[in-house]
């Protein structure tokens, strides 16, 4: 390791490690050669190391040992905390483990947290869990601080109330796409709502293959019919993708 700061090893780490995604893997000597310079920052700077272990652990799909670093990361962190925090979120979704990303922000938000607030906003109406964010949103309005996503948001709950849907099956459903994207390497860009012959239309914007989006669109179909999900709620939120242009 060079003797440049921490800090800038850090920075320069976590830009390599972002290059990586679910289409593009590291080869094993590249993976070497993270772990190799993530240990070694660790010694001068153990919370750092300790979360670019983390991410780099969730690129070779190892689950187990990514969230055990990355607690180590959050036990150790003083003045990182957000960023060690952000990280573990980006490396569990680039897991697929959605509802652990859900869990993890319950367990470490707080009320003086004003930037994790507003990220916990802006996840929770990612995955569907509406009251949730509405909950964080009433939060910041009593501060008077800027909310992210709110028209979108209002626009949803009126949506929602409109066509009578209950947030655990639009829950439900955002799970069953994003998890079918997840498994075909993409996420969404963005997301974006529409009403349509009285159902909720669901609009996942995505960077894929035609081929590929098709493949996703069937995967969803598929896990859909396997739900518990009754006929009706199907035919009221319909989940659609997009390429992102």
């Amino acid at each position: 390791m060079n003797k440049s700061s921490p800090q800038t090893i850090t920075n320069n780490l976590i830009e390599k490690i972002s290059s990586y995604n679910l289409d593009n893997l590291p080869s094993e000597f590249e993976l070497k050669s993270l772990l190799r310079d993530a240990d070694k920052l660790k010694k001068v700077s153990p919370a750092e190391g300790w979360m670019l272990l983390g991410m780099i652990h969730s690129l070779s799909d190892y689950s187990e040992e990514s969230i055990y670093a990355f607690e180590n990361a959050l036990a150790l962190s003083t003045n990182q905390f957000n960023l060690v925090l952000e990280n573990y979120i980006g490396s569990l979704e680039y897991l697929g483990k959605f509802e652990d990303i859900c869990d993890l922000l319950k367990k470490y938000i707080s009320d003086d947290n004003h930037d994790l607030i507003s990220s916990a906003i802006t996840i929770f109406a990612r995955y569907g869990l509406i009251d949730d964010a509405l909950s964080y949103q009433r939060k910041l309005k009593k501060l008077n601080i800027k909310i992210p996503l709110e028209a979108q948001l209002n626009y949803l709950v009126a949506l929602c109330s409109q066509l009578n849907i209950d947030y655990s099956h639009l829950h439900e459903i955002y799970l069953f796409a994003l998890s079918s994207m997840h498994k075909a390497g993409v996420m969404p860009n963005k997301m974006e709502f529409m009403e349509a012959d009285d159902a909720l239309i669901i609009i996942f914007y995505v960077n894929t293959s035609a081929e590929n989006m098709s493949n996703i669109e069937w995967s969803i179909v598929d896990k859909l019919a396997e739900s518990n999900t009754s006929p009706a709620i199907l035919k009221k939120i319909v989940p659609i993708l997009k390429s992102q242009s």
